[in-house]
């Protein structure tokens, strides 16, 4: 029976050298279990065996064959026949009979030729995703960890390279890393040698899992992990003298590098001994070369070794995150060796080339960004701010440039960061570089920044900053900014100038002058009126600060017309109109979106503040009905917040079960009861305008028509006549009369008329 089955499946074999039919998989899954089962059964014997195992190899050689098709519809099996041929691989894969190991290897190469085609085709990766070929393959290295079998060996290498391909899926990689097939390799590598090249395979395979499944570094975190990749670490620098050794330790860097951004890992990484070791490679080696005891073979300028130094550089600023690396890596010396980097009079860096030591600035630049605000007392002693701002000053290099702006930007606004920058004259250099349009658009606002915080910290920063054209140069920059108001981009421009106005300007009195006298006032208000919302906020506080400071500044504002021809106050008018506009829900809007604007609010207190300084000089008479109501509400706003904050009060006491005590009562009935006359008050000044505004609307209508009627009379009639009666005898036909039979005069007349009481009605319904 075994012979004729062996004939039939060679016959078989024989005609398939150009591949399998897609429709054959049961036909294989059915040969495959029959091999197995004789492979596996004790009774037969063993040149049968071999020669079952022969016929899988053939089997395995054919496998990476691509399917043939007998029919059109046989593209949409393909998928289910590769789902066959992995179980069928997988299946030998967990085969432990000794004649069937030296095919083992053709089977790993054949899954690892298929899973690297998955990726270019759907209905392979498809099949790949269904199967089980992860737990097979593992099974098989488990197996020869436990046989001690040689980790230099073919079946070994070519286990873990299957592993290796299929870790670039990310279920794969999940996978592996929640059921323990990271751990597997680990143990792999504990019994291997750093020069061995499974070893290479694994720790690509682990940095395959970390960038397709970042939570993974949570779980390769272990004790054990890494520390055996520490001690890995620690064999190359000792005696790997290969470039490709050099690259191992990279990779191992590199997965440190993405373990170290986790809070989890830290206190383990450094407790392992990593943060001394990096030190000594990345700093010591620089800064204290005659302290250093252990030979490291990092001393070339190759790119291998400046790749090892930024890696340590970086693992070392992630490590800065944890409070007790933080300290220690700072008593290291890692500000001071940054911060050596950037001295274009250091000797530290003099072995790097140009190219590695611009790297090297970059990085170093970014580090300090964070470092600089983290431990200032340490930046500020080693002269950070002005090392950088040297840097800044000798540099053409855009990146750097801006690196280092921001650098400096973070610096200011720190205290002890302003007071160094002041005294390393920073502001002429910042102020140059706020107008010089070859800059970045960021590094130019940086520059605004740095000179606000300065001024704002160091008082007698103002001095340095008036002396060097700093009033001119704002100038400038708020007039170009009302012609580039339509670039968005700008907008963070504009709002760090305004915001130096404010800080470096306003509160001296001779910058004042010079910033009303060169029509800054002018240009802010402008702005005020073609920019946002968080602009306009910044603005109308400047010109609040500005009016308390200064009474010139006043006068100026009531010379201002926009662009629209309104006044000043007119236009404040309408900013709130349209600020309390915006604050009307609309009934399609969802709930999230019922909570009122925090900024409403704080742009109406700054337009009543602004109003408030003009109260006195506001020309009532040039305003509309509608306009001077308004002012009035306004003039009440402040009163108005303080019954919102007592009623929110009652609300939360209300809320919470909370009965008042007795004076506290007394104080909230006594807040109500003002607020009761208030709004009786407001409500008779109202009643008081609409009476006043009627009775001057009668008294101009009459005027109008008594005019209308004595010229008609002059015209028609030389006898004078009672204008009095007249006007009402007119006034009662334009009234009571639906056809009108007299003059066109009269007709006119009767149509102003109702124009007027139509216009009062109007007034009326807006008062209540």
């Amino acid at each position: 029976m075994i012979e004729r089955h062996l004939f039939e499946f060679r016959k078989i074999l024989g005609h398939r050298e150009i591949g399998f039919f897609v429709d054959e998989k049961d036909d294989l899954v059915f040969f495959i279990n029959y091999c197995i089962k004789n492979i596996l059964d004790t009774g037969v014997e063993q040149h049968s065996k071999e020669e079952f195992v022969n016929l899988l190899d053939c089997f395995v050689s054919i496998c990476g064959v691509p399917l043939r098709e007998r029919k059109a519809s046989d593209s949409f099996l393909k998928a289910d026949s590769y789902l066959a041929i992995f179980s069928c691989l997988g299946k030998l894969l967990r085969l432990s009979v000794g004649c069937v190991k030296p095919i083992l290897v053709n089977v790993s190469k054949c899954i690892s030729e298929l899973v690297e085609k998955s990726f270019d085709l759907d209905f392979l990766s498809k099949a790949i995703k269904q199967c089980s070929i992860l737990d097979d393959v593992l099974f098989l290295i488990s197996h020869l960890v436990k046989e001690n079998e040689p980790v230099e060996s073919d079946l070994f290498i070519e286990a873990v390279n299957v592993v290796w391909s299929i870790s670039r899926y990310e279920e794969y990689a999940e996978k592996m890393t929640r059921e323990g097939g990271v751990r597997l390799l680990i143990d792999v590598i504990n019994s291997a040698n750093f020069s061995d090249l499974v070893v290479f395979k694994i720790i690509d395979t682990i940095w395959n899992i970390i960038e397709i499944f970042p939570k993974s570094t949570l779980y390769i975190g272990e004790v054990n992990c890494v520390t055996t990749m520490f001690k890995l670490i620690q064999e190359t620098n000792l005696k790997g003298f290969r470039t490709k050794d050099k690259e191992l330790r990279n990779d191992i860097l590199i997965i440190f590098s993405f373990l170290a951004r986790e809070p989890e890992n830290q206190n383990l990484l450094k407790e392992c001994g990593l943060l001394e070791y990096l030190a000594a490679i990345s700093i010591g080696l620089e800064l204290y070369p005659e302290s250093v005891t252990v030979s490291y073979n990092v001393s070339t300028i190759s790119n291998e070794d400046f790749e090892m130094k930024k890696l340590a550089w970086t693992i070392l600023f992630y490590l800065t995150f944890n409070n007790e690396c933080l300290s220690l890596i700072v008593d290291l010396g890692f500000v001071t060796i940054l911060l050596e980097c950037m001295d274009i009079n250091s000797e530290v860096m003099r072995k790097w080339n140009d190219n590695q030591r611009f790297e090297l600035k970059l990085l170093a630049l970014k580090i300090l960004f964070l470092l600089s605000v983290r431990v200032p007392q340490n930046f500020s002693k080693d002269r950070g701010p002005e090392i950088c701002l040297e840097l800044l000053r000798n540099s053409n290099e855009e990146s750097i440039l801006s690196s280092c702006f921001n650098t400096l930007m973070n610096v200011s606004t720190q205290e002890i960061g302003c007071k160094d920058l002041s005294q390393a004259n920073a502001i002429p250099s910042m102020l140059d570089a706020c107008v010089n349009n070859s800059l970045s658009l960021s590094s130019r606002t940086d520059a605004v920044r740095i000179i606000s915080n300065i001024c704002t910290f160091v008082k007698e920063a103002i001095e340095a900053f008036m002396h060097n054209g700093g009033v001119a140069k704002m100038l400038h920059l708020l007039e170009t900014s009302i012609s580039e108001s339509q670039y968005i981009e700008k907008d963070e421009l504009i709002f760090n100038v305004i915001d130096c106005v404010w800080c470096c300007i306003v509160g001296n009195s001779e910058c004042e002058q010079l910033f009303i006298d060169g029509d800054g006032i002018h240009f802010l208000l402008t702005l005020l009126t073609i920019s946002n919302n968080w602009i306009q906020l910044s603005i109308l506080g400047c010109l609040a600060d500005f009016m308390i400071s200064n009474i010139h500044a006043i006068e100026e504002s009531e010379t201002w017309l926009s662009r629209d021809k309104e006044r000043l106050v007119t236009f404040l008018i309408k900013l709130w109109r349209h600020n309390e506009n915006g604050k009307i829900i609309s009934e399609l809007w969802t709930l999230e979106n019922l909570v009122v604007n925090p900024d409403d609010y704080d742009l109406q207190r700054k337009i009543y503040h602004v109003l408030t300084f003009l109260g006195p000089r506001i020309d009532m008479n040039s305003l509309t009905d509608s306009e001077r109501l308004e002012i009035a509400k306004i003039q009440q706003y402040d009163k108005i917040l303080h019954d919102k904050a007592w009623e929110e009060i009652c609300v939360e006491l209300e809320q919470e079960n909370i009965r008042p005590t007795t004076p506290d009562r007394d104080l909230i009935n006594q807040k109500f009861k003002e607020k009761a006359e208030r709004e009786e008050l407001m409500a008779s000044g109202k009643s008081n305008f609409v009476n006043e505004m009627q009775s001057r609307q009668l008294k101009e209508e009459e005027l109008f028509y008594n005019t209308i009627i004595e010229r008609n009379t002059q015209k028609h009639n030389s006898q004078p006549s009672n204008r009095s009666k007249d006007m009402e005898r007119y006034t009662s036909k334009s009234r009571n009369s639906t056809t009108n039979s007299g003059p066109k005069n009269i007709s006119v007349q009767s149509f102003n008329i109702i124009g007027g009481y139509v216009n009062r009605r109007a007034a009326e319904e807006e008062i209540d």
